[in-house]
């Protein structure tokens, strides 16, 4: 029987129900007077070096005003990747019920995400991340999944091996990713299902 020390959890879809991009992607529409097709083709240019912090803020909305031939930015323009998200998202307290006692039973339960400063700001200041330790950010730590990567530095930092650590997602292919690193990884769905798969693997009882 496998022995494991880790449980890593992913953020959004998992412990955090937050909207789609689809929806903070239409307002940004609204509010800069673009089309909705505009708008997602040019924040899907630039969101990749936005999650992994070879761009600022700054420079993200420098970069989008250029891209989509804005003459200037709304002045709203700052709270747009979190509006909507503090809107619509909330904690799924099932699924930290199951981290605080995977915690009192000694497992360690860092947090993996692909996310952007707005997001890690506000999601801090909401407390959200207080279970969670080591906490890896994309945006922070200069990759993201399902780059190897950053699997790696999860298991460095939280400093467990690859066969000691099981990771929880929303996304198929990041989830593949982790198991390519050797990470036995649980494709979420439900606190309830998730309570079942680490059960079957006598993490909990």
């Amino acid at each position: 029987m496998k022995t494991y020390r880790a449980v890593i959890f992913d953020c959004g879809k998992v412990f955090l129900h937050d909207p789609d991009l689809e929806i903070t992607l239409q307002d940004m529409a609204d509010s800069c007077q673009l089309s909705y097709e505009l708008t997602k083709k040019v924040v899907n240019e630039l969101l990749p070096d936005f999650q992994t912090g070879k761009s600022d803020e700054e420079e993200f909305w420098e970069s989008f005003k250029e891209k989509a031939e804005l003459s200037e930015l709304p002045d709203t323009y700052h709270g747009l990747w979190t509006r909507k998200y503090l809107e619509v998202s909330r904690v799924d307290y099932g699924v930290l019920s199951l981290v605080e006692e995977l915690q009192q039973l000694g497992y360690k339960t860092p947090v993996l995400s692909n996310t952007i400063p707005p997001h890690v700001r506000v999601n801090l200041k909401r407390n959200f991340f207080a279970l969670f330790e080591p906490k890896i950010f994309s945006c922070e730590v200069g990759c993201r999944k399902p780059e190897p990567e950053i699997y790696r530095l999860a298991l460095e930092r939280t400093g467990v091996a690859a066969a000691e650590a099981i990771f929880i997602d929303d996304v198929p292919r990041y989830v593949t990713a982790a198991q390519e690193v050797g990470i036995d990884s649980i494709l979420f769905q439900n606190a309830q299902q998730l309570r079942r798969e680490l059960e079957e693997r006598q993490v909990i009882s």
